[in-house]
């Protein structure tokens, strides 16, 4: 699923692995264009199938893609009155950073010699990733209870799906969701 509740996690999350889409309707049962995105996302093929909804409809899209593909796939209906901003997932949110900082180096004049890439690309082309790099910036973190709090006040998937594999790591250096889950499960087991 590609709507923003299903936005995947990577070992780089950036803007919530998401972006909002905008679309401008007039006609029932017509095709709703999209009058834009929030963000930058040229480098995906995005494939718009939304049609316009009856008034009061409301919001009916669906966005579909896989982890690390290059195409997103845009469904259903978008009611005719209605006035939002849908959200959907970035395939690869590590990929969409690179491309962004990417832009802003480019107003700078600053050239990336080899292209972009992450890390699941290089991977995905059998190459390594390179052992001798430069850090240009550190980025911290906000504190665990902020990450919680925010997890808990809009119920953000992502947040709950690193929380746990952050447990996973830290607990067993183990890196699955899974693992995550049934550490905490044997920990609430064994606590009650």
């Amino acid at each position: 699923m590609g709507n923003y509740y299903g936005a995947g996690i990577s070992s780089l999350n950036w803007r919530e692995n998401q972006t909002g889409v905008n679309f401008s309707v007039t006609t029932l049962n017509q095709p709703a264009p999209i009058a834009n995105f929030t963000s930058d996302i040229s480098y995906l093929k995005v494939i718009n199938h939304v049609t316009t909804g009856r008034k009061g409809s409301g919001d009916n899209v669906y966005a579909y893609s896989a982890p690390y593909s290059e195409k997103i796939v845009i469904k259903g209906t978008y009611g005719l009155d209605l006035k939002k901003t849908i959200e959907i997932s970035i395939p690869d949110a590590a990929y969409d950073l690179a491309y962004n900082l990417n832009k802003v180096l480019l107003q700078d004049s600053i050239i990336v010699a080899q292209g972009i890439t992450t890390g699941q690309r290089l991977f995905e082309e059998g190459l390594s990733v390179p052992t001798k790099t430069k850090t240009i910036n550190v980025h911290t973190s906000p504190a665990l209870h902020e990450i919680v709090y925010w997890f808990n006040q809009r119920s953000i998937n992502l947040y709950g799906e690193a929380l746990l594999k952050s447990i996973a790591y830290i607990t067993g250096g183990k890196t699955s969701t899974y693992d995550g889950a049934q550490i905490r499960k044997k920990n609430i087991g064994s606590s009650a």
